[in-house]
């Protein structure tokens, strides 16, 4: 679902690399970039999710993630019907103000306030699993600990990472250099089922991610595509006014939580 795309991570600190100064590896950078956002304070994100699977049709979705340490949060998905590919449909979010979590569906046009359960200003600690909206310090915590499985190669040695090639993309009408890093489990090559080849366009002097393809093998030699084109990445810079108010849609009506 496009909710899953929640996991997209990016910093902005830069590598220190000169002239004279060793090239860095592939996974020098990943682990620099998984550290530097995993330490982040602030986070705002935007761009694309694709993903398309054999007989499936396509599934995109624009998408805003912004996560405001230690309780605050807006995550919305813009989506396409699933394998349409008309215009995009209206908009979902849940906000997390720090008093209260807010979560609003554009069908029914309702939403619903979910008051929190731990105490105001309270700071979160990962502890894995799925974490209740009641505990939005929680929830935060959670999604800063899943980056760096957006990042393979930096936490399993078993995969072949590799700096496959500098390239430029135009990022809003700007050239910017990438290093493009490849990084597959092994069998990939020989088109085992459940292998992976992922491939990362990682800023040169940012070292942000503008851009992830992934790829697996599925069943009879198919193959499952996810790419992530991301507009904007800001960290620990300063956020929009009111990023995390939310603002209930004309005409909308609160409803009770199921």
């Amino acid at each position: 679902m496009i909710r899953s795309l929640i996991f997209i991570v990016l910093s902005s600190l830069t590598l220190g690399h000169r002239i004279g100064q060793p090239v860095p590896t592939a996974a020098e950078i990943l682990k620099k970039v998984a550290d530097n956002y995993s330490k982040a304070q602030r986070l705002l994100i935007r761009g694309t999710y694709t993903f398309e699977g054999p007989g499936d049709g396509v599934e995109s979705s624009r998408f805003l993630f912004v996560l405001g340490l230690p309780d605050r949060f807006r995550m919305e998905g813009v989506p396409r019907a699933f394998g349409f590919e008309g215009e995009f449909s209206e908009r979902w979010a849940w906000v997390a103000d720090g008093e209260a979590t807010w979560t609003y569906e554009p069908g029914p046009n309702t939403y619903n306030r979910i008051v929190r359960s731990s105490p105001r200003g309270s700071v979160g600690t990962y502890v894995g699993g799925y974490p209740h909206l009641e505990e939005p310090e929680q929830f935060v915590a959670s999604l800063r600990m899943s980056v760096p499985g957006w990042f393979p190669g930096v936490l399993d040695p078993h995969r072949l990472t590799t700096i496959n090639r500098i390239e430029s993309l135009f990022i809003k009408e700007w050239q910017v250099e990438c290093f493009v890093v490849q990084s597959d489990t092994q069998g990939f090559s020989t088109k085992s089922e459940g292998t992976t080849r992922e491939t990362l366009w990682i800023d040169k002097r940012r070292l942000v991610v503008w851009r992830r393809d992934g790829m697996m093998w599925v069943n009879n030699g198919l193959q499952e595509h996810l790419r992530v084109e991301v507009t904007t990445v800001e960290l620990d810079g300063s956020l929009p006014k009111g990023m995390f108010k939310f603002r209930p849609p004309k005409g909308s009506k609160q409803v009770p939580i199921p």
